[in-house]
């Protein structure tokens, strides 16, 4: 795709507007991820987005369905066991406590939302506009220090609104990042479809793309439990949405290693949309070892 030419002209991260970066690999390495999603009350507007650096989105969409996740455990992070290495829920600290670094272009925006979430009393919402030709943004990033072999990223996810026929990436992984062996996997989602996809740039400079299409997606309006996972010794990746196989040991590149991950959470890339996306995220869950 064109838009992977831009993620590595620009260092493997998305930098090109204004703004400063899985079925489990195995059911003992980590806790079942896709069953543990709280509800919260109904809520179909922005109201309380933002904080005291940004703006409220006084225009998230109106008619935004009501959340219908059944009701769990009170406090999502705390009922993990054995504690990952990052657990957001996005109810105390600010939305961006856990993170390193917020990116949002020039129509782009990010904030708390307390009137949808699946776990009370705040979920992250995020907005991207039409104003920036070369791709909007608004995610979030999280460096890591250590070496993953294996690695789950999972999250609830509603997407409220997106564009027919456009097409963006909302949730992605970097292991080595900003380096020559840096690789990238990403959701990516075009016409309520979703895929996997794989980038990494080889000798000389050329761009490499390898998709692994799902067989279920997030829908537009609902939440939806994605977890995807990489097995950077087999070389293959894995997801599950709302706990059912979507892709099954898939295999990746070979000339992916372990290293060094990072993440990326929210619209890190719009392609020249010319209508607008909104998502809501909670509870993002991230393990390796």
């Amino acid at each position: 795709m064109e838009l992977c030419a831009v993620w590595y002209l620009a260092g493997m991260r998305w930098v090109v507007v204004a703004g400063p970066s899985i079925a489990l690999v195995g059911a003992c390495l980590f806790p079942d991820l896709s069953q543990l999603s709280d509800a919260g009350p109904a809520g179909d507007a922005c109201a309380s987005c933002g904080d005291a650096t940004l703006d409220a989105p006084a225009d998230a969409p109106a008619d935004a369905p009501a959340d219908v996740r059944p009701d769990g455990a009170a406090s999502f992070c705390a009922a993990l066991t054995p504690t990952p290495k990052l657990c957001e829920d996005f109810d105390t600290g600010g939305y961006a406590a856990q993170f390193t670094a917020a990116h949002t272009s020039i129509d782009g925006l990010l904030g708390s939302d307390g009137t949808a979430f699946t776990s009370a009393p705040n979920s992250l919402f995020a907005k991207v506009g039409t104003k920036a030709s070369t791709g909007e943004q608004a995610y979030l990033t999280r460096d890591f220090v250590g070496t993953a072999t294996q690695l789950s990223y999972a999250f609830d996810v509603r997407l409220d609104a997106w564009g027919s026929g456009e097409s963006g990436v909302v949730a992605g992984t970097t292991i080595d990042f900003g380096t020559p062996k840096g690789h990238r996997l990403v959701l990516f989602m075009k016409n309520g479809q979703a895929t996997l996809e794989e980038s990494f740039e080889k000798d000389g400079g050329t761009v490499v793309t390898n998709d692994h299409t799902l067989s279920a997606a997030p829908t537009l309006g609902t939440w939806a439990r994605v977890v995807f996972s990489i097995d950077l010794l087999a070389k293959t990746c894995t997801a599950t949405v709302d706990g059912k196989a979507a892709v099954t040991a898939s295999a990746m590149d070979p000339s992916w290693t372990s290293g060094t991950p990072s993440i990326e959470l929210g619209f890190s890339y719009i392609g020249s949309n010319t209508s607008v996306w909104t998502a809501r995220f909670d509870n993002v869950v991230i393990d390796w070892k």
